[in-house]
Protein backbone atom coordinates (compact mmCIF):
# COMPACT_ATOMS: atom_id res chain seq x y z
CA UNK A 1 0.00 0.00 0.00
CA UNK A 2 3.07 2.40 0.88
CA UNK A 3 4.60 1.72 -2.93
CA UNK A 4 0.88 2.86 -4.43
CA UNK A 5 0.77 5.85 -2.53
CA UNK A 6 4.19 6.67 -3.82
CA UNK A 7 3.24 6.31 -7.05
CA UNK A 8 0.12 8.52 -6.40
CA UNK A 9 1.89 11.68 -4.90
CA UNK A 10 3.68 13.95 -6.93
CA UNK A 11 5.53 16.89 -5.22
CA UNK A 12 5.50 20.16 -6.96
CA UNK A 13 7.77 23.07 -5.79
CA UNK A 14 6.30 26.65 -5.03
CA UNK A 15 8.15 29.79 -5.87
CA UNK A 16 8.61 30.80 -2.21
CA UNK A 17 9.52 27.67 -1.18
CA UNK A 18 6.41 25.99 -0.03
CA UNK A 19 5.89 22.39 -1.23
CA UNK A 20 2.57 21.49 -2.08
CA UNK A 21 1.73 17.79 -2.83
CA UNK A 22 -0.86 16.70 -5.49
CA UNK A 23 -2.01 13.16 -4.55
CA UNK A 24 -5.20 11.41 -5.85
CA UNK A 25 -7.34 10.29 -2.76
CA UNK A 26 -7.16 6.45 -3.16
CA UNK A 27 -10.99 6.72 -2.83
CA UNK A 28 -11.67 8.17 -6.52
CA UNK A 29 -9.15 5.12 -8.08
CA UNK A 30 -11.53 3.40 -10.21
CA UNK A 31 -13.02 -0.18 -8.34
CA UNK A 32 -11.06 -3.78 -9.04
CA UNK A 33 -14.84 -5.13 -9.90
CA UNK A 34 -16.27 -3.71 -13.23
CA UNK A 35 -18.77 -6.52 -13.91
CA UNK A 36 -19.88 -10.30 -12.52
CA UNK A 37 -21.18 -13.16 -15.08
CA UNK A 38 -22.94 -16.63 -14.23
CA UNK A 39 -20.00 -19.37 -15.93
CA UNK A 40 -20.97 -22.33 -16.74
CA UNK A 41 -19.17 -24.90 -17.52
CA UNK A 42 -21.28 -28.14 -18.62
CA UNK A 43 -23.96 -28.49 -15.72
CA UNK A 44 -21.54 -26.62 -12.73
CA UNK A 45 -22.04 -22.48 -12.53
CA UNK A 46 -19.64 -20.19 -11.36
CA UNK A 47 -19.33 -16.88 -10.45
CA UNK A 48 -17.43 -15.00 -12.92
CA UNK A 49 -16.23 -11.80 -11.52
CA UNK A 50 -14.49 -8.85 -13.80
CA UNK A 51 -11.88 -6.65 -12.55
CA UNK A 52 -10.56 -3.23 -13.76
CA UNK A 53 -7.78 -4.65 -15.96
CA UNK A 54 -10.41 -7.16 -17.66
CA UNK A 55 -8.94 -10.25 -15.66
CA UNK A 56 -11.28 -12.63 -14.94
CA UNK A 57 -11.73 -14.45 -11.65
CA UNK A 58 -13.85 -17.74 -11.40
CA UNK A 59 -15.44 -18.84 -8.21
CA UNK A 60 -17.72 -21.70 -7.29
CA UNK A 61 -18.76 -21.42 -3.88
CA UNK A 62 -19.75 -17.91 -2.64
CA UNK A 63 -17.94 -17.86 0.42
CA UNK A 64 -14.56 -18.22 -1.25
CA UNK A 65 -15.43 -15.29 -3.14
CA UNK A 66 -15.77 -13.24 0.37
CA UNK A 67 -12.66 -14.85 1.59
CA UNK A 68 -10.55 -12.36 -1.58
CA UNK A 69 -13.04 -9.90 -1.52
CA UNK A 70 -12.64 -6.69 0.83
CA UNK A 71 -15.29 -4.37 1.84
CA UNK A 72 -15.68 -1.96 -1.20
CA UNK A 73 -15.37 -5.12 -3.63
CA UNK A 74 -18.56 -6.29 -2.10
CA UNK A 75 -20.19 -2.75 -1.85
CA UNK A 76 -18.95 -2.62 -5.92
CA UNK A 77 -20.43 -6.20 -6.75
CA UNK A 78 -23.59 -5.28 -4.47
CA UNK A 79 -24.23 -1.49 -6.78
CA UNK A 80 -23.73 -3.85 -10.18
CA UNK A 81 -26.21 -7.18 -9.11
CA UNK A 82 -28.53 -4.25 -7.85
CA UNK A 83 -27.92 -2.01 -11.23
CA UNK A 84 -28.46 -5.10 -13.39
CA UNK A 85 -31.93 -6.45 -11.19
CA UNK A 86 -33.51 -3.43 -10.90
CA UNK A 87 -36.27 -3.77 -13.08
CA UNK A 88 -35.83 -7.17 -14.39
CA UNK A 89 -35.72 -10.39 -11.54
CA UNK A 90 -32.74 -12.76 -11.79
CA UNK A 91 -33.37 -16.40 -13.57
CA UNK A 92 -30.30 -18.47 -13.51
CA UNK A 93 -30.36 -20.22 -10.04
CA UNK A 94 -26.77 -18.02 -8.59
CA UNK A 95 -28.11 -14.46 -10.20
CA UNK A 96 -30.79 -15.70 -7.78
CA UNK A 97 -28.87 -16.80 -5.06
CA UNK A 98 -26.51 -13.36 -5.48
CA UNK A 99 -29.19 -11.10 -5.48
CA UNK A 100 -30.92 -12.75 -2.56
CA UNK A 101 -27.79 -13.00 -0.52
CA UNK A 102 -26.34 -9.37 -1.34
CA UNK A 103 -30.05 -8.08 -0.75
CA UNK A 104 -29.87 -9.97 2.55
CA UNK A 105 -26.59 -7.82 3.87
CA UNK A 106 -27.24 -4.44 2.71
CA UNK A 107 -30.88 -3.99 2.77
CA UNK A 108 -32.54 -5.34 5.73
CA UNK A 109 -36.25 -5.64 5.73
CA UNK A 110 -37.81 -7.09 9.10
CA UNK A 111 -40.65 -8.97 6.61
CA UNK A 112 -38.17 -10.74 4.16
CA UNK A 113 -38.25 -14.33 3.90
CA UNK A 114 -34.81 -15.07 5.00
CA UNK A 115 -35.92 -14.18 8.33
CA UNK A 116 -39.01 -15.82 8.36
CA UNK A 117 -36.82 -19.03 7.76
CA UNK A 118 -34.73 -18.85 10.87
CA UNK A 119 -37.05 -20.82 12.96
CA UNK A 120 -37.13 -24.28 12.84
CA UNK A 121 -40.39 -27.20 13.38
CA UNK A 122 -39.44 -26.78 17.36
CA UNK A 123 -38.43 -23.09 17.77
CA UNK A 124 -35.68 -20.85 16.80
CA UNK A 125 -33.36 -22.70 14.67
CA UNK A 126 -29.99 -23.49 16.17
CA UNK A 127 -26.40 -21.86 14.84
CA UNK A 128 -24.55 -25.35 13.82
CA UNK A 129 -21.27 -22.85 12.61
CA UNK A 130 -20.33 -18.99 12.85
CA UNK A 131 -17.28 -17.49 10.94
CA UNK A 132 -16.35 -14.00 9.90
CA UNK A 133 -14.81 -13.33 6.73
CA UNK A 134 -12.39 -10.45 8.23
CA UNK A 135 -11.38 -9.30 4.82
CA UNK A 136 -15.08 -8.06 4.10
CA UNK A 137 -16.56 -7.89 7.64
CA UNK A 138 -18.80 -10.36 6.80
CA UNK A 139 -20.35 -12.65 9.38
CA UNK A 140 -21.75 -16.27 7.77
CA UNK A 141 -24.07 -18.32 10.15
CA UNK A 142 -25.04 -21.54 9.09
CA UNK A 143 -28.49 -22.17 11.22
CA UNK A 144 -30.57 -25.40 10.91
CA UNK A 145 -32.79 -23.95 8.44
CA UNK A 146 -30.92 -21.74 6.45
CA UNK A 147 -27.43 -19.72 5.78
CA UNK A 148 -26.75 -16.50 6.07
CA UNK A 149 -24.43 -13.46 5.41
CA UNK A 150 -24.72 -10.54 7.40
CA UNK A 151 -22.16 -7.39 7.05
CA UNK A 152 -20.69 -6.82 10.63
CA UNK A 153 -20.95 -3.05 11.79
CA UNK A 154 -18.28 -2.64 13.44
CA UNK A 155 -14.86 -4.53 14.24
CA UNK A 156 -14.61 -6.21 17.58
Amino acid sequence: EAEELKRNLEIVPDDEDDVFMNVAPLSSKPPTIMDSKIYKEGKKEHFQIITANRNHQIYLAFCTMLKNFDREDLKVLWKIVKDRFNKLQPKEVLDVFLWHTLKVMFKHFVEDSVWKHRKGPKGLARVKNWNIFDSCGVHYATLDTIQLYLLAEKMY
